[in-house]
Protein backbone atom coordinates (compact mmCIF):
# COMPACT_ATOMS: atom_id res chain seq x y z
CA UNK A 1 0.00 0.00 0.00
CA UNK A 2 2.83 2.41 0.85
CA UNK A 3 4.63 1.67 -2.43
CA UNK A 4 1.43 2.17 -4.42
CA UNK A 5 0.77 5.47 -2.68
CA UNK A 6 4.34 6.64 -3.37
CA UNK A 7 3.98 5.71 -7.05
CA UNK A 8 0.65 7.57 -7.23
CA UNK A 9 2.24 10.67 -5.71
CA UNK A 10 5.10 10.49 -8.20
CA UNK A 11 2.78 10.21 -11.21
CA UNK A 12 0.62 13.07 -9.93
CA UNK A 13 3.73 15.23 -9.44
CA UNK A 14 4.81 14.63 -13.05
CA UNK A 15 1.49 15.54 -14.67
CA UNK A 16 0.95 18.44 -12.25
CA UNK A 17 4.30 19.89 -13.32
CA UNK A 18 3.28 19.57 -16.99
CA UNK A 19 -0.12 21.15 -16.35
CA UNK A 20 1.48 24.06 -14.50
CA UNK A 21 3.84 24.64 -17.44
CA UNK A 22 0.94 24.69 -19.91
CA UNK A 23 -1.25 26.98 -17.81
CA UNK A 24 1.66 29.33 -17.08
CA UNK A 25 2.49 29.47 -20.79
CA UNK A 26 -1.11 30.59 -21.42
CA UNK A 27 -0.93 33.09 -18.53
CA UNK A 28 -3.76 31.47 -16.60
CA UNK A 29 -2.12 31.07 -13.18
CA UNK A 30 -2.66 33.44 -10.28
CA UNK A 31 0.44 32.60 -8.25
CA UNK A 32 -0.64 34.54 -5.15
CA UNK A 33 -3.98 32.74 -4.93
CA UNK A 34 -2.29 29.43 -5.77
CA UNK A 35 0.22 29.88 -2.96
CA UNK A 36 -2.59 30.59 -0.50
CA UNK A 37 -4.52 27.49 -1.63
CA UNK A 38 -1.41 25.29 -1.56
CA UNK A 39 -0.54 26.48 1.94
CA UNK A 40 -4.07 25.78 3.17
CA UNK A 41 -4.12 22.34 1.62
CA UNK A 42 -0.72 21.46 3.06
CA UNK A 43 -1.65 22.62 6.56
CA UNK A 44 -5.06 20.93 6.34
CA UNK A 45 -3.54 17.65 5.18
CA UNK A 46 -0.94 17.71 7.94
CA UNK A 47 -3.44 18.51 10.68
CA UNK A 48 -5.91 15.94 9.37
CA UNK A 49 -3.25 13.22 9.29
CA UNK A 50 -2.24 14.03 12.87
CA UNK A 51 -5.86 13.99 14.02
CA UNK A 52 -6.66 10.74 12.19
CA UNK A 53 -3.62 9.00 13.62
CA UNK A 54 -4.49 9.96 17.22
CA UNK A 55 -8.21 9.19 17.22
CA UNK A 56 -9.42 5.76 16.02
CA UNK A 57 -12.96 7.06 15.36
CA UNK A 58 -11.74 9.92 13.15
CA UNK A 59 -13.27 8.24 10.09
CA UNK A 60 -16.74 8.56 11.64
CA UNK A 61 -16.24 12.28 12.23
CA UNK A 62 -14.84 12.72 8.71
CA UNK A 63 -17.88 10.97 7.25
CA UNK A 64 -20.27 13.19 9.21
CA UNK A 65 -18.43 16.36 8.15
CA UNK A 66 -18.50 15.18 4.53
CA UNK A 67 -22.26 14.62 4.69
CA UNK A 68 -22.77 18.07 6.24
CA UNK A 69 -20.66 19.79 3.59
CA UNK A 70 -22.44 17.98 0.76
CA UNK A 71 -25.87 18.89 2.16
CA UNK A 72 -24.84 22.54 2.60
CA UNK A 73 -23.44 22.63 -0.94
CA UNK A 74 -26.71 21.23 -2.33
CA UNK A 75 -28.74 23.79 -0.39
CA UNK A 76 -26.51 26.57 -1.69
CA UNK A 77 -26.78 25.23 -5.23
CA UNK A 78 -30.57 25.40 -5.05
CA UNK A 79 -30.49 28.91 -3.56
CA UNK A 80 -32.04 27.99 -0.22
CA UNK A 81 -29.75 30.38 1.68
CA UNK A 82 -30.52 33.25 -0.71
CA UNK A 83 -34.23 32.56 -0.29
CA UNK A 84 -33.94 32.53 3.51
CA UNK A 85 -31.83 35.70 3.51
CA UNK A 86 -34.34 37.54 1.26
CA UNK A 87 -37.28 36.26 3.32
CA UNK A 88 -35.65 37.44 6.53
CA UNK A 89 -35.12 40.97 5.18
CA UNK A 90 -38.81 41.41 4.26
Amino acid sequence: MIDANAMKAFVIAIYTFLVILIFQWKGLIDWKLGAILASGQTLGGYLTARFASKYPKANVLAHRVLILVVVLAILKLFGVFDFLWDYRRQ
